[in-house]
């Protein structure tokens, strides 16, 4: 989830019913903020992804409130778009967009953190087919590496670096 609002009640009481059968998995925000609540990543079933450089700082856009618990790299994420054209408006493409209608640009911001954890999520519950939502969430969480440098997510309490490999192996012999 992608997408950022003010939660109601009937949002919110989706969430809660849905999140009994599907992990969401939100991106956390782009006003490098840690005080106001971004919906739907700060309700409780869903699992609120900030971003980092490469380098493990924290992208200097990305929201770090205390409901953020993992973190993926969002800093010049490779993708496609339509006509090349980036996130802030620049067009990179051709000078024909009609021949050449796909580019791909370095896109940067939560909403390319949050598919990163979505499509671990997929993995491991590939291989713990049994798991809830909450455990799928908890064990995200649990295996998570901690981030280099936790002072620059101040506000987040305890937050990690996705770790691929360690939730999917996560207890294996």
């Amino acid at each position: 989830m992608s997408y950022w609002g003010s939660g109601n009640s009937v949002g919110n009481r989706h969430l809660d019913i849905l999140g009994h059968y599907v992990l969401f998995c939100a991106s956390a925000g782009n006003d490098n903020n840690g005080h106001d609540n971004k919906w739907p990543a700060c309700h409780e079933p869903v699992l609120a992804v900030g971003a980092h450089q490469a380098d493990g700082h924290k992208a200097d856009f990305s929201n770090f409130q205390d409901y953020v618990r993992l973190s993926a790299p969002g800093v010049e994420i490779r993708t496609t778009d339509m006509v090349g054209y980036t996130s802030n408006g620049h067009y990179k493409g051709h000078a024909d967009p009609i021949e050449h209608p796909w580019e791909h640009v370095y896109a940067n911001g939560t909403s390319y953190s949050s598919p990163i954890v979505a499509a671990i999520a997929c993995i491991v519950l590939d291989t713990e087919p049994s798991f809830t939502p909450a455990q799928l969430k908890q064990r995200l969480i649990d295996s998570s590496q901690p981030l280099p440098y936790p002072m620059e997510w101040a506000n987040c309490g305890e937050i990690g670096r996705v770790d691929a490999y360690s939730a999917i192996t996560w207890g294996a012999q």
